[in-house]
């Protein structure tokens, strides 16, 4: 077994990245095998038996894969609640450190009180807030907060915004750091990608090495897409309008305003994918989908279509169905 030890949120997201990267590049060669055996029909010579093999074991390789990126994503969650449980005990060994120490404060205020009471000849009480009665709350928060982490399910939603982002990569770890479910390293790369497809259409160009800010939250339901949203200073528009005029998501670098809202973009929407493990066994959709190549009732198979969404399956980035 990968884990022989208990999993960690480090090792799962680590594997999770190794094993998309891994069936990315399968993915393209099964492209490049099936294209090879269609070409061999064009030329009325048959598929021979090393293009077919080839074919079906890239095949099950991808599958095998899926599985096991999604054998990963169970650990991540195993790994999550190991986190919460290690902070629980943590916690609940805090406090029972704490209870000794007043344990041992008690017995001594006591004996010096009752000293206290006999010299006074009446009932001695301290004032102000004894170092008794802060440690009783400090013992009670800590095991709230311990019962908290140790009986609250997963979070199912989440928040990453980041500043001077450059790729994809900070952005992916810092999802998969976050101790809740969330979108898959799949999911992020096509929110992003869908992104960037928005930056292309309404502003000419890609994110490049362009710095961005990237905001990305998630729900029950997925990505959350009018909250999410990559904003770029070096593709915002420039104004000259006076600051009199500015709205108040414009910024100023002291010769005119940018408008942030020309720079920032945001995935339109996204396609209702098929799931991970059914995906490249039935590689097909029709015209009622979103696919934009596709015309009248045309139907192709995802390994040789060359829309942005069915490149983005070869490349092991399968959308996630997301949140309006």
């Amino acid at each position: 077994m990968f884990f022989k030890t208990e999993p960690t949120l480090e090792r799962t997201s680590a594997k999770e990245i190794e094993l998309t990267r891994k069936r990315a590049t399968l993915t393209d060669a099964l492209a490049r095998a099936e294209a090879k055996a269609g070409e061999s029909y064009l030329n009325d010579e048959g598929i021979d038996g090393d293009h077919a093999g080839e074919v079906l074991r890239l095949q099950v390789e991808i599958a095998a894969l899926g599985r096991a990126i999604n054998s990963v994503r169970s650990l991540r969650r195993d790994a999550i609640r190991g986190a919460f449980k290690r902070e629980s005990e943590e916690l609940l060994k805090q406090a029972n450190a704490k209870q000794q120490e007043l344990t041992r404060l008690e017995a001594k205020v006591e004996s010096v009180l009752a000293e206290l009471s006999t010299l006074e000849g009446a009932a001695y009480a301290p004032t102000g807030t004894p170092r008794s009665s802060i440690l009783r709350d400090e013992i009670g928060n800590l095991i709230r907060q311990a019962n908290e982490l140790k009986d609250n399910p997963i979070p199912d939603c989440g928040l990453v915004d980041l500043e001077s982002v450059v790729d994809s990569g900070a952005v992916i770890g810092a999802v998969l750091s976050c101790r809740a479910n969330g979108p898959s390293v799949e999911q992020v790369s096509a929110w992003l990608d869908a992104c960037e497809l928005a930056a292309v259409k309404h502003r000419n160009s890609s994110f490049g090495a362009f710095p961005r800010r990237v905001r990305l939250e998630w729900g029950p339901s997925g990505i959350n897409l009018s909250s999410s949203y990559v904003s770029v200073a070096a593709l915002m528009n420039k104004l000259k309008a006076s600051p009199a005029f500015a709205s108040a998501r414009d910024s100023s670098d002291g010769n005119g305003y940018f408008d942030v809202g020309s720079g920032t973009f945001r995935a339109d929407r996204a396609p209702d994918m098929k799931s991970l493990a059914s995906q490249y066994n039935a590689p097909v959709h029709d015209s009622g989908d979103f696919w934009p190549h596709l015309e009248g009732d045309a139907r192709l198979p995802v390994t040789s279509c060359n829309c942005s969404a069915c490149q983005n399956i070869r490349n092991g980035f399968a959308p996630m169905v997301v949140a309006g």
